[in-house]
């Protein structure tokens, strides 16, 4: 057997064949990043006075503005300074607690020092403390995890009409699948034979799985409705739109598919006094101005 010396590997299929083998060079590494231009104008970018690891993000505010900045620290290094007043009042607005750049919560420490600097600029903005001590946010991130999972188990069941709907063809006929075994149960020699997937006791069964899904359809829509009708409604919208396809590759006309946008038209019609409702429910909801309220008085 043949022996390589390069990597002391023993190739003799290589050496019978007179196969050959090419040394590449490696790569050269890969050029540093020019600095940013925006990093003179408060954009995202580095710095270009000696600190490499300075960057400045400015949301929503003047890039030449006198306004007041907060620095977090990122890493042992990095430095990322924000815009104060946008900073707090998004905290309270939204009450996400979590650094926008690496998405790690912030320490309480880091919240009583924006306070601090809120006092210390005069600006009349609620305390970040006082409002991550709070349940209110925590409440009300709980019911927007709740409303995310009822719309993704809606969508799941409406993938699932779809696809009993898609299983028909344009022609009004089921598509093929392979079967393997006979009427009689007896199972056929041989590879499997190509038979359509379909004819009256077929039909049958697609016909109950399709009521089937319906029922878990109101099981789950309803209680989307109960939490925020206003989005129940928009996704009917949206279902409609997946069950008919893309304007270029529309879902083949069948009954199924008829009886599928039917039930979606009468949960369509069920929402005729949806503002009144809406309304019925979000008065016991709190706004924003109530949260930042009740986080101070907390």
């Amino acid at each position: 057997m043949g022996d390589v010396e390069d990597g002391g590997l023993e190739l003799s299929r290589a050496e019978e064949c007179g196969e050959g083998f090419i040394e590449t060079q490696p790569l050269p590494p890969c050029p540093p990043y020019p600095p940013s231009p925006n990093a003179q104008s408060g954009g995202v970018g580095e710095s270009s006075e000696g600190d490499a690891h300075m960057h400045e993000t400015d949301y929503g505010c003047d890039a030449h503005s006198d306004a007041h900045e907060s620095e977090v620290r990122e890493d042992e290094e990095g430095v990322v300074r924000y815009n104060l007043e946008t900073l707090v009042s998004y905290i309270l607005a939204t009450g996400d607690f979590l650094e926008s750049t690496t998405r790690l919560p912030f320490t309480e420490d880091q919240l009583r020092e924006m306070d601090e600097a809120v006092e210390a600029a005069g600006m009349e903005l609620g305390s970040v403390v006082a409002a991550y001590r709070s349940d209110v946010y925590k409440l009300r991130k709980t019911d927007r995890s709740m409303v995310e999972g009822l719309e993704n188990c809606v969508g799941g069941v409406v993938g699932e009409i779809l696809g009993v709907v898609d299983q028909r063809s344009a022609h009004g006929r089921t598509r093929p699948r392979l079967r393997t075994r006979g009427d009689d149960g007896s199972r056929f020699r041989g590879a499997p034979t190509m038979v359509p997937y379909g004819g009256g006791g077929n039909d049958t069964e697609l016909q109950i799985r399709l009521v089937t899904k319906f029922h878990e359809f109101d099981h789950f829509f309803d209680q989307l409705k109960q939490v925020d009708a206003t989005l129940a409604k928009t996704c009917l919208n949206q279902y409609r739109a997946l069950l008919t396809g893309p304007p270029n590759c529309r879902t083949p006309a069948s009954p199924l598919l008829d009886a599928a946008l039917t039930f979606i038209s009468d949960k369509e019609s069920a929402f005729v006094n949806v503002p009144e409702e809406q309304e019925a429910w979000t008065a016991d909801q709190p706004t924003n101005s109530n949260l930042q309220q009740q986080a101070q008085t907390e």
